[in-house]
C-alpha cells in the first residue's frame, strides 16, 4: 500500500469518526476538523471532507448541513426531507436545461445511429421533466359532493 492511500484513508476516516460524533443540530467547525486532521479540508485538500460526508450519508445514513466559512451541522431528519425537495429542483431545472440543448439539434444533420441516439435522450430528458414537476394536491382542496359521506 503506497503512502498517500493509506494517509488518505486514514484522514477521511478521523474526519468520519468526528462527523459521526456530532449530535444532531451540532455544528462542527472547520477548524475542528483541520487541527484534527492537520490538513487544510476548506480547499487544498477539501476532497477528504467530501468523502468522508459521502461515507456517513450512504454507510451511517446522516448527512451534514454546510454553514458558511464555519463548519458543517448535523442535520435533523426534517430539514433533509427539504434539502431532497431542493434537489428535485435542480434535477427540473437541468431536464429543462437539456431538453432545450436537445431542441436545438437539427435532426436532418444527423446520422440514423445520432437521431436514434438523440430521440432516447430526449425521450429519457422528458420522463425526468415529467416526473419532477411539481403537483398540488388536489385531493386535499376537493369538497365531498355527498354529505352524508365523510372522508
Amino acid at each position: 500500500m503506497s503512502r498517500p492511500d493509506f494517509e488518505r484513508s486514514y484522514v477521511t476516516d478521523l474526519l468520519v469518526t468526528a462527523l459521526l460524533d456530532a449530535q444532531v443540530g451540532q455544528i462542527i467547525t472547520y477548524r475542528e476538523l483541520q487541527s484534527l486532521v492537520n490538513h487544510d479540508i476548506q480547499r487544498k485538500h477539501r476532497y477528504f471532507l467530501e468523502k468522508a460526508i459521502t461515507i456517513c450519508r450512504r454507510k451511517h445514513k446522516c448527512d451534514f448541513t454546510t454553514v458558511h466559512n464555519v463548519g458543517l451541522q448535523r442535520t435533523p431528519a426534517q430539514d433533509l426531507a427539504e434539502r431532497g425537495k431542493g434537489q428535485i429542483k435542480r434535477i427540473r431545472n437541468a431536464a429543462k436545461k437539456g431538453a432545450e440543448i436537445m431542441d436545438t439539434a437539427d435532426r436532418q444533420e444527423l446520422n440514423q445511429s445520432q437521431a436514434l441516439e438523440h430521440d432516447a435522450t430526449r425521450g429519457i430528458i422528458a420522463a425526468i421533466q415529467t416526473a419532477s414537476k411539481t403537483r398540488k394536491n388536489t385531493q386535499a382542496h376537493k369538497g365531498n359532493s355527498d354529505p352524508q359521506v365523510t372522508l
